[in-house]
């Protein structure tokens, strides 16, 4: 039962939103009464840290099974992107805002497990793609990776782009390409080219 909760939960949190989401609400779509979900997570709180925690692992285990397989550094940059798009489309990134304003301890203590752990990957990605010559190789690393870091976490928070027509996967797409587009080589950005063309195609 105590997985059952924390499955509907967390689509309820991510899809509406961790704050408008009540227990009510989570037991009523569950047909439980209120006091058994209790009987499992004492108080909202600690059922909306669990709920982001188990998001944040699905997402890094995804993402880790791409990386593990050490790919083309750009191929990987855009399987990552896709991922996180099928994670938060456009309507489920309200769940994300809610959690950092409503939230913020739950949320800045989840951004920072997971930072470091991107990090690591994200030097990887950039080391091996200068060795192929698809990445510049006069690159301040480390200020390219905490660059990223923050527009991707600006774009996932969304706050200042929610009053526009265009959503999410919009903003992720132009800055995926814009950020590969700056950092490539010319060699780079032929085969970001050929990839988008077969990733379209598919």
């Amino acid at each position: 039962m105590v997985e059952k909760i924390l499955e509907n939960a967390t689509e309820l949190f991510v899809q509406q939103g961790f704050k408008v989401v009540t227990m009510d609400d989570i037991a009523s779509s569950m047909g439980i009464s209120k006091k058994t979900i209790y009987q499992y997570y004492e108080n909202k709180n600690i059922l909306v840290e669990k709920s982001a925690q188990h998001v944040a692992r699905k997402i890094s285990a995804e993402i880790d099974q791409i990386y593990s397989e050490q790919g083309n550094p750009i191929e990987e940059i855009l399987l990552v992107k896709n991922k996180i798009a099928h994670f938060f489309s456009n309507e489920k990134t309200a769940g994300v805002q809610q959690l950092k304003k409503y939230y913020p301890e739950i949320h800045n203590r989840i951004k920072d497990t997971q930072r470091s752990k991107m990090e690591v990957y994200a030097r990887n990605n950039i080391e091996r793609g200068i060795k192929l010559g698809l990445f510049r190789d006069d690159l301040d690393i480390s200020f390219t990776i905490k660059l990223n870091h923050n527009a991707v976490s600006f774009i996932l928070d969304g706050n200042e782009l929610s009053d526009t027509e265009k959503g999410f996967n919009y903003y992720q797409n132009t800055y995926i390409d814009y950020h590969i587009r700056a950092i490539g080589t010319e060699k780079g950005i032929k085969l970001l080219n050929e990839l988008k063309q077969k990733l379209h195609e598919k």
